[in-house]
């Protein structure tokens, strides 16, 4: 038997900072039992899917010096994907920021050969996978505010009892 190739399942995505985690955390354990793990929350801006050591490498480069200009999210959208069953809140307004941010990605990407995903951008925080229900009819009493601070890049590891994400790199939003 061959061994597998070496690599990484990666993406690169907002991080929350430990008050807004919490604020996702609190408001998925509120909608459903199925929720996330406060540590897995994030907003995924690329999937770079399953990367070799060269190809990690040369994403880390071709990110050096990446200055995206600040900006919040406003969270305040609930919905549901049915295929995968997702339960997800996003903004129901993209901040020209993001979108920009995740053109620049994708251009600097491309560089090192990535395919990039054919789906357009979906801003969302997957609160909940293999979700039974519906999404919520009710507005929330009040967004959730996400100033923008770090991209990471973090690698998605299966082990017992679900899948863990775990940063790797990051690169700051505004400084």
């Amino acid at each position: 038997t061959q061994a597998p190739a070496p690599g990484r399942r990666l993406f690169l995505a907002l991080w929350p900072d430990p008050v807004v985690r919490a604020e996702l955390a609190r408001l998925a354990r509120r909608l459903t039992p199925e929720h996330v793990p406060a540590a897995n929350l994030h907003l995924t801006l690329v999937f770079l899917g399953f990367t070799p050591p060269d190809r990690e490498a040369g994403y880390r480069a071709a990110l050096d010096g990446l200055r995206p200009v600040p900006f919040t999210l406003e969270l305040d959208r609930l919905g549901c994907f049915r295929g995968p069953r997702v339960l997800w809140l996003g903004p129901s307004q993209i901040p020209p920021a993001l979108t920009a941010l995740v053109g620049e990605l994708q251009r600097r990407l491309a560089a090192c050969d990535h395919e990039p995903d054919p789906r357009p951008f979906a801003a969302h925080v997957t609160l909940a996978r293999r979700f039974s229900g519906s999404a919520p009819a009710y507005p929330l009493p009040s967004p959730i505010r996400w100033p923008a601070a770090r991209i990471v890049l973090a690698e998605s590891r299966s082990q017992p009892g679900g899948v863990r994400y775990e940063p790797l790199a990051d690169w700051p939003v505004g400084l």
